[in-house]
């Protein structure tokens, strides 16, 4: 069972941006790598094993309905939002996607790895490609009404 008792916004606030400044940091890192040196083990367990360590505090602000307090339940659930909106904007950074594409096109298929993780991977590259392709869809759709728009632009 987990204990609400201590829960403040302070706690919150330190829960998101303990989050948000391990993924950032990881994720400039991961942008800096050289491609030839890339691998499982610095490439993707490194936040695997930061998820891992932070599932129990994340669990935290999912379960906001359960907050005895009105304003800690609120903070809960706004900072739940905030996160995911993050997630996906880091998810979608073009630097990071060249290095996973760049290590699923090579040392991937090279690579000995469990059949976890091979699935993890699969699975991660999947979303990551669905990513960029609804990105792509959306620059060409502004792209299509700045060039209608600029025909009747005089």
């Amino acid at each position: 069972m987990i204990d609400f008792s201590n829960i403040t916004t302070e706690l919150i606030d330190t829960i998101y941006n303990d989050y948000t400044s391990f993924i950032t940091d990881s994720n400039n890192k991961i942008s800096q790598m050289d491609l030839n040196d890339l691998n499982w083990s610095n490439l993707l367990q490194p936040q695997i094993d930061f998820e891992n360590q932070f599932e129990k505090r994340r669990a935290l602000l999912k379960l906001s309905q359960l907050h005895p307090s009105k304003d800690i339940r609120d903070r809960l659930s706004e900072t739940d939002v905030k996160l995911a909106q993050f997630t996906l904007n880091e998810c979608m950074r073009r630097d990071t996607y060249k290095i996973y594409k760049y290590y699923h096109l090579n040392q991937f298929q090279n690579e000995t790895l469990t059949n976890d993780q091979w699935v993890h991977f699969t699975k991660m590259m999947r979303e990551l490609k669905r990513l960029e392709d609804d990105e792509m869809i959306i620059d060409n759709k502004l792209l299509y009404i700045s060039l209608i728009k600029s025909k009747f632009d005089y």
